[in-house]
């Protein structure tokens, strides 16, 4: 019992009490990005957004680059695409050497229109990027009028 029943419980909205105790003891055990995040979660819900944004913060500090990536992601899929950026920001500046990190920056400002931005971002990836991603990122750039 952990994350994933805690989970399944905040996403069903059953069981809260029991899914916070869950959730309290594996951030005991072991504080993880993972669990801060669904407590944080957990606690907007129930309208405490100022708690839920300390462990947010907590929770940034602790993440993986893939875990930071997938979180902006999910905030694009949301629609919350300039909370999105700053992930990936913070992201990119964890991780200078990854040009995943460009390439997720850069969608990250084609999603807020910052359309210049997305072709610097998409040119810095494709510059660090290996050769089976040109393709893909040369098309985008494409279809954002650069044509390169």
């Amino acid at each position: 019992v952990g994350c994933n029943a805690a989970q399944y419980c905040i996403s069903n909205s059953v069981n809260l009490d029991e899914a916070s105790a869950w959730l309290d003891k594996s951030i005991k055990v072991k504080p993880t990005f993972t669990n801060y995040m669904l407590k944080a979660g957990m606690m907007e819900k129930n309208g405490k957004t100022s708690e839920a944004a300390d462990l947010e913060k907590k929770a940034m500090t602790l993440a993986t680059k893939d875990e930071l990536d997938q979180h902006g992601y999910a905030l694009i899929a949301k629609k919350k695409y300039a909370e999105a950026v700053d992930i990936f920001k913070l992201n990119l500046k964890n991780n200078p050497d990854d040009w995943n990190m460009y390439d997720s920056l850069a969608e990250g400002y084609n999603y807020t229109g910052e359309k210049k931005k997305a072709v610097d971002f998409y040119n810095k990836a494709l510059a660090k990027a290996p050769e089976d991603q040109h393709e893909r990122i040369k098309g985008i750039l494409a279809e954002l009028g650069t044509g390169n």
